[in-house]
C-alpha cells in the first residue's frame, strides 16, 4: 500500500512537472509573438490555479504589459512575482531579471540593466538554461548598445552565438543578426549590416515574430 502511495505521489508530481514545462513554453511562444492576448490568458489561467502556479502568472503579465509598451505596470508584476516565491524558480527568475532588464533599458538605466543581467544569467547558469542564457545576453549586448559600447555588445553576441547554435535557437539567432547588423552599421558595414537585417527579417516572417519583423524591416 505505501508503496502503491509512493508510486501515485510520484506520478502526481511528474504530471504537475511536464504541465508546468507546457505553460512555460506557451509563455515563451505567446511573448516571442508579442502575443497580449494569450499573455494575459496565461496569466489569469494561472491566477485561478494552484499557488505554485502563481509566480508564471506574474511572469505572463509582466510580459503582457511589457509588450503594450506599459512599463510601470510591467515592474509592478514582477514585483509581484518576487512576493509570490518563497523559494525562487531559477528559470522564472532568470526570465523576469531579463524583463527588469528590457525595461531598464527603456528608462536609459542601462548600468542599472546590466547588473538584472548578470543576476539573470546566475539563475540561468545555476540550473542550466541555456536558451534563457542566451536571450540575457543578447539583452546585455542591446543595453551595451544603448550606451555606445560596440565592442562589449559584440562580445555579448559571440558567446549568445555559440549557444544559439548549440541549441537550435533561432529566435536568439533572429536577435543577434539584427543587433549584429546594428554593430556594422554603426561600423559603416553598410552591406554587411543590410545582409544580418534580411537574415532577421527572413527568420522572424518564417516563425511569426512581428516585433523582430517590423524591428529588422525598419533598419
Amino acid at each position: 500500500m505505501r508503496q502503491l502511495l509512493t508510486t501515485v505521489l510520484a506520478l502526481a508530481v511528474a504530471l504537475g512537472s511536464h504541465a508546468s514545462e507546457d505553460r512555460y513554453a506557451a509563455f515563451l511562444d505567446a511573448f516571442s509573438r508579442n502575443d497580449v492576448n494569450g499573455l494575459m490568458a496565461l496569466s489569469e489561467a494561472g491566477r485561478r490555479g494552484l499557488e505554485a502556479e502563481r509566480p508564471l502568472a506574474f511572469l505572463a503579465l509582466a510580459g503582457a504589459r511589457l509588450r503594450s509598451d506599459d512599463m510601470r505596470g510591467c515592474l509592478d508584476a514582477l514585483d509581484s512575482l518576487d512576493v509570490s516565491q518563497e523559494e525562487p524558480d531559477r528559470r522564472i527568475t532568470a526570465m523576469a531579471c531579463q524583463l527588469r532588464a528590457q525595461v531598464l533599458d527603456w528608462a536609459g538605466e542601462y548600468a542599472e540593466g546590466l547588473k538584472q543581467i548578470d543576476k539573470g544569467l546566475k539563475f540561468a547558469d545555476s540550473t542550466s538554461a541555456p536558451r534563457e542564457r542566451a536571450t540575457l545576453l543578447i539583452i546585455g549586448a542591446e543595453l551595451f548598445l544603448s550606451q555606445g559600447d560596440l565592442a562589449g555588445a559584440a562580445e555579448n553576441l559571440i558567446v549568445a552565438e555559440r549557444l544559439a547554435h548549440r541549441t537550435g535557437f533561432e529566435r536568439a539567432s533572429a536577435m543577434i543578426a539584427i543587433n549584429r547588423g546594428t554593430i556594422r552599421f554603426h561600423q559603416q558595414r553598410y552591406a554587411e549590416a543590410a545582409a544580418d537585417f534580411t537574415e532577421t527579417a527572413r527568420l522572424a516572417a518564417a516563425n511569426n515574430w512581428p516585433v523582430l519583423l517590423e524591428n529588422a524591416s525598419f533598419n
